[in-house]
């Protein structure tokens, strides 16, 4: 089967396009290594990390998310422990064509870049990729800092060998062109810490000292830059001040998540949720928390995390302690390790991929503690392949189902942390003229994110005086009252704003056209927005 590792190893251009192609080409992987399955004390580390995040899989805020993150990482699993016991002849095999691949990939990449850049009225690519800045800096940049260390350190390309002299200051300059500056970073320090790991200032060569020197300059510029000469209002990029910079907002908002539950963890891949509940000020949530670590922590709790490190580190020693593999091998996985507590590369399909497949490569086999049959893990692995391929997505089951209660239901089911299902089900319980439900359901949408719910805050509210308004006309006074009790109990700064007493019989009718006059004209600040209280 090896025709289809060349697929395999493109995935970095196939989920730029298709990511639920890539997670599928990723699933079937294992299938393509499988044999007698043997454990060693690194393989058994993996194994119990896996199998915590089976336990608390049921926890989960979305097992949508969860469900394919789950399967993710037991592929992974499965690929690193099943590469480590390759016969020698295969993994030199491997070893002489990872390289050329990533090179390959990087090029391709470019290109589109290229592509994409030069013909703006081709359609956007979807946020996930991994060659069009879509979410601030282009991505391409968590690639390059594992492709250079290659090119830098001089390692064996069959193919490429020959065009190493103009490959590495070109793809040095498309690094420098993505504006990573945390890319950047993470090469600086994995360069220097793998001199220091060598021992030889030999290795220390020429280009280093350039790349190092640019580098620097690089970061610096985009530092004056950005803080004294560039003006504008929320800039990004380039030329994003660090006042603007939300890493530590995103940071604070995973450690209140891991305070919040720091046993079960809210279910891989939630953050997404959790921050648009936790974060201060509106707009200011992101799908990751921008360090690995702390999304692990957030998903699965404080035991996943230590379990994974543990992990991590047993296999960082060994593979520190291999004093065969190629300096380019430990850079790249420097760069890659450090870059992902600044950024998420790692919630990319491919970048995980080569990060494990490239470790399990180098560390050398230890003696075996555990043997397991494969029938239950090739079970496993085919139920996650099946969940990848037909489980719909919660924006699936929303599309074209504003009256299909059902699908809502189940999409609430899979993804009851998306707030969008909330708000999706008060519409259709506002059409039946269900406007309990319609409270019910308006409240947990705000709960997920109040600091961007301001209209649902006034929908809400304007829903409860139209409730009053209607039982007065009928008679039902004191029932009238009782919606205007919750109006005020859940949103009292519309009534502190009013500057008025709470309404009697008289001034009934006055006191509500007043309020609803003057709900859009009063705005809240966020420390406002976080007082509410929606029980």
């Amino acid at each position: 089967m090896g025709y289809i590792w060349p697929v395999i190893f493109l995935l970095p251009v196939i989920e730029s396009f298709n990511r639920q192609l890539g997670l599928v080409i990723l699933l079937v992987t294992p299938f393509l290594l499988f044999r007698k399955i043997t454990f060693d004390k690194i393989d058994i580390s993996f194994l119990l990390f896996i199998a915590w995040l089976l336990i608390v899989l049921p926890f989960s805020s979305s097992y949508y998310f969860s469900l394919l993150e789950t399967g993710r990482y037991f592929a992974y699993f499965l690929i690193f422990v099943l590469v480590r016991h390759l016969p020698e002849e295969e993994k030199a095999y491997f070893q002489s064509k990872w390289p050329i691949f990533l090179i390959l990939n990087s090029l391709v990449l470019i290109t589109l870049w290229g592509i994409f850049t030069l013909i703006p009225s081709l359609p956007q690519p979807s946020g996930m990729n991994l060659f069009y800045p879509s979410f601030g800096h282009n991505r391409l940049a968590a690639l390059l800092i594992m492709t250079l260390p290659v090119l830098i350190f001089k390692m064996p390309l069959p193919f490429f060998g020959k065009y190493t002299l103009w490959l590495l200051p070109f793809l040095t300059i498309m690094l420098f062109l993505t504006r990573g500056r945390g890319a950047i970073i993470s090469l600086l320090l994995g360069l220097g810490l793998t001199v220091i790991w060598q021992k030889r200032k030999d290795q220390f060569g020429r280009f280093v000292k350039v790349f190092i020197l640019l580098g620097i300059a690089f970061l610096f510029l985009s530092h004056f830059y950005s803080q004294y000469l560039f003006n504008k209002g929320k800039p990004g990029g380039f030329y994003k001040p660090i006042f603007f910079e939300q890493r530590f907002e995103f940071y604070r908002q995973g450690l209140s998540a891991v305070a919040g539950s720091p046993v079960t963890g809210y279910g891989l891949d939630t953050f997404r949720y959790l921050s648009q509940i936790l974060q201060s000020r509106p707009l200011s949530w992101s799908w990751y928390s921008h360090n690995h670590f702390l999304d692990i922590a957030v998903g699965s709790g404080l035991i996943g995390l230590a379990l994974f490190l543990i992990w991590l580190l047993l296999s960082f020693r060994e593979v520190i302690g291999n004093r065969t593999i190629k300096a380019g091998t430990v850079c790249l996985l420097l760069a890659s390790l450090i870059h992902n507590q600044m950024d998420y590369d790692w919630q990319y399909l491919s970048l995980l991929f080569y990060f494990i497949f490239i470790l399990a490569l180098y560390l050398p086999r230890q003696k075996s503690v555990l043997s397991l049959n494969s029938r239950p893990f090739l079970l496993i692995l085919t139920f996650f392949i099946l969940v990848a391929l037909f489980l719909p997505s919660s924006e699936k089951l929303l599309k074209g189902t504003e009256n299909a209660y059902a699908k809502l239901n189940q999409a609430l089911f899979w993804d009851k942390g998306n707030r969008i299902i909330y708000l999706k089900l008060a519409d259709w319980h506002l059409e039946k003229n269900d406007y309990e439900r319609v409270h019910f359901y308006l409240q947990e949408a705000i709960k997920m994110n109040p600091q961007d719910s301001r209209k649902e805050i006034r929908a809400d509210y304007l829903l409860y005086l139209k409730q009053a308004g209607t039982s007065f006309s009928q008679g039902k006074r004191q029932k009238a009252y009782v919606y205007l009790k919750a109006a005020l109990d859940k949103y009292p700064l519309y009534h502190r704003h009013l500057e008025r007493d709470i309404p009697s019989d008289v001034d009934f009718y006055e006191y509500l056209e007043n309020a609803e006059a003057n709900v859009n004209k009063i705005s809240f600040s966020p420390e406002e927005i976080k007082a509410l209280k929606l029980e």
